[in-house]
C-alpha cells in the first residue's frame, strides 16, 4: 500500500516540474545598434557670381570729359589716368541714388588703395545743393556737376537721364561697365574685383603694382636737390 507520505511527495515533485517547465526562458539582451555618423560631405562647386540684369559689359574707349566740381575746379578723365574710375550719376532728390552711394562706401574703402576712384556726378541744379547733400551723408567721394557735354558723351541719344546710373572706366581709359538704375550694390563689388586683377595694356608681364612703383620712382623727391639741379660742391 502506498503511503500518504509518498503520495504527497510525488504530488510535490509533479508540481515543481510543472512550475519549472512553464516558466518562460530568460531572454538575452540584444545589443543596441550604435548609429553611425556620416563623414563630412564634400562641398560642391560654387557657382561663379554673375551680374544682375542692370549691368552691360563694354570694351570701348571712354570719351574724354571736362566737368566742374562743386568749387568750380575742372575734373577731367585724364586726372584719373592709370586708375579705375567710377562715375556715379545721382541727385539729392533721388532717394535710391543716395541709398546706393551710402551702400557703396564700404566697397570704396575696400578698393581705394588699389587705385579705385569714385566721382559722384550730381544732376542737381546748383553746386551748393549737391555739396550740402554730400556733406550730410559724410561721403568720401569728390562731387562734380553734370553737364550737357557729359550727357552727349556718356548718354548719347537719350533725351532724359534716368538715375541712378554708373559708368566704370578701367586703368587703360576704356569704358567697361554701364550700370542702369536696376543694378545692385553687389554688381559694383563684382566689377571692381575683376578690374583690379587685370594687367595694364594687355601685357601679362606688367601688373598694376609694378606700374605704381615705376611711377613713384619717376616722381622727384620733395626733399633734397630739385630735379635737374647740379649737386652742391
Amino acid at each position: 500500500m502506498i503511503s500518504v507520505r509518498k503520495i504527497t511527495l510525488g504530488l510535490m515533485l509533479l508540481a515543481a516540474f510543472a512550475l519549472i517547465s512553464g516558466c518562460p526562458k530568460p531572454q538575452t539582451e540584444e545589443a543596441t545598434p550604435v548609429p553611425t555618423q556620416a563623414g563630412p560631405t564634400e562641398p560642391g562647386p560654387q557657382a561663379e557670381p554673375t551680374f544682375s540684369a542692370g549691368v552691360t559689359e563694354l570694351d570701348e574707349m571712354a570719351p574724354d570729359f571736362t566737368i566742374k566740381d562743386t568749387e568750380g575746379n575742372d575734373v577731367t578723365k585724364a586726372d584719373f589716368s592709370g586708375k579705375i574710375l567710377i562715375l556715379d550719376f545721382w541727385s539729392t532728390t533721388c532717394s535710391s541714388c543716395v541709398k546706393k552711394l551710402d551702400e557703396y562706401m564700404p566697397i570704396y574703402e575696400k578698393y581705394k588703395d588699389k587705385g579705385v576712384e569714385l566721382v559722384a556726378v550730381s544732376l542737381d541744379p546748383k553746386p551748393e545743393v549737391a555739396a550740402g547733400g554730400a556733406k550730410r551723408h559724410n561721403w568720401p567721394y569728390p562731387i562734380a556737376m553734370f553737364s550737357e557735354e557729359l550727357k552727349a558723351a556718356y548718354f548719347p541719344g537719350e533725351s532724359t537721364v534716368v538715375i541712378p546710373q554708373v559708368r566704370i572706366i578701367d586703368r587703360d581709359g576704356n569704358l567697361r561697365y554701364s550700370f542702369k538704375s536696376d543694378s545692385t550694390v553687389a554688381d559694383l563689388e563684382l566689377a571692381l574685383s575683376k578690374l583690379v586683377e587685370e594687367t595694364v595694356g594687355g601685357d601679362e608681364s606688367v601688373t598694376k603694382d609694378v606700374v605704381a612703383e615705376e611711377e613713384a620712382a619717376e616722381t622727384p623727391a620733395k626733399s633734397g636737390s630739385p630735379a635737374g639741379a647740379a649737386p652742391a660742391q
